[in-house]
């Protein structure tokens, strides 16, 4: 992949602003189409009809197109059915329509016959941007696609998706983190206090220019993080590297270091046994953020650990023959992803997934989801 150009860092300034103010999506899905070679675009929830807590953003897809889409296909249209029977919905997937069907297969398909052709669509790049562990709730896509008459997405195509992605994803977080709050109103700080978690904004430098109550609370506590000189420091040494990282990644020019999708959290001990979780993005450069700080050019969410109860080892063991190894796996797991656990146990990834795999097995679940459900059910087993 190439180093992205001007058109790009443009393209990414429209994302985040997109974060903020939300009606500009879609400008952002015309441009990122027009950038991805794609004559239409759609961010929408694949399995929740828009009275059901779903929604969309699309570029030359027209209202009276989604509306048939909506009472007739939702979450059951024939990429989606794909996506999910070849467990492709994970955050962070970036998907070929070859990766889903044979193209007799999907030209055969009632799908394409009833929608798709009328449509003029016959080719997609689709990507999945957010995925929350919880599966009742709406799942959301990004999808690019081209005519009969086009050529099809190839692995430029997909690698273009995976460069612009995360940041998607980070824009669209943070849309919805702040949807409590009018960021727009005069009365933004007055609405950003009212929040239960803490947002730090930050400058170009990564030094601190607003801060809402709750954040000023936990570095009041300081037995997690504290904020000297306009910086915010961790207690942990390993909390403070992964912070530096993250500050570089998300404050450096163009995008072209590698920036975490939104879900991906960084955990900050405390001094108690528990952590606070950030998360982090980038802002717009044009432009205020409401009524706050003109020179905020980053947005940080911090929220305290959940720390979920678990059935003792014992029980693990007794009721589902789970090794030692395999009990250490479940803990490290927690809500960190796999690769952030084998970290943790000192293991490879590929390690820790078979060992997950083993659990599954022995426990009858069948995703992360399911096995949280699980250890919760059984936490009050003594």
């Amino acid at each position: 992949m190439t180093t992205p150009d001007r058109v790009y860092s443009a393209l990414l300034e429209q994302v985040y602003q997109a974060a903020l103010e939300p009606w500009h999506w879609p400008d952002v899905l015309a441009s990122s189409a027009d950038w991805l070679g794609a004559a239409r675009a759609l961010m929408f929830t694949p399995d929740a009809g828009f009275g059901d807590g779903g929604f969309f953003y699309s570029h030359g897809v027209s209202a009276e197109e989604m509306a048939l889409w909506n009472s007739r296909h939702v979450g059951e249209d024939f990429w989606t059915t794909r996506t999910l029977a070849r467990k492709l919905d994970f955050e962070g997937s970036v998907i070929l329509d070859s990766d889903l069907s044979s193209r007799h297969e999907l030209m055969a398909s009632d799908y394409y016959q009833e929608h798709l052709s009328r449509m003029q669509i016959a080719w997609l790049l689709a990507s999945v941007v957010l995925r929350p562990l919880d599966r009742s709730l709406p799942w959301v896509a990004c999808s690019f696609y081209r005519g009969p008459d086009d050529t099809g997405f190839d692995e430029m195509s997909r690698e273009k998706m995976r460069l612009l992605l995360p940041h998607i994803s980070r824009a669209l977080g943070v849309m919805f983190r702040l949807r409590a709050a009018d960021i727009r109103a005069a009365s933004s700080a007055a609405a950003l206090d009212a929040l239960s978690f803490g947002v730090v904004l930050l400058d170009a430098a990564g030094k601190v220019v607003q801060s809402n109550l709750e954040a000023e609370q936990i570095w009041l506590r300081g037995d997690a993080m504290t904020c000297a000189d306009a910086s915010l420091q961790m207690r942990d040494p390993a909390a403070q590297r992964a912070w530096s990282a993250a500050l570089r990644a998300t404050l450096g020019a163009g995008g072209v270091g590698r920036v975490s999708h939104f879900s991906e959290v960084l955990r900050a001990p405390d001094a108690n046994g528990g952590a606070y979780l950030l998360q982090m993005s980038r802002l717009p450069e044009t432009g205020r953020f409401g009524a706050l700080d003109g020179r905020a050019r980053s947005i940080v969410f911090i929220t305290q650990e959940r720390r979920k109860l678990l059935p003792s080892a014992d029980v693990l063991q007794r009721l589902y023959g789970l090794t030692p190894a395999e009990i250490r796996c479940v803990e490290a797991l927690g809500t960190d992803k796999l690769e952030q656990a084998a970290g943790v146990l000192g293991l490879s990834p590929h390690t820790v997934r078979t060992q997950l795999k083993n659990v599954y097995a022995k426990t009858g679940c069948d995703s992360r989801a399911d096995l949280t459900r699980l250890l919760l059910s059984l936490a009050s087993i003594s």
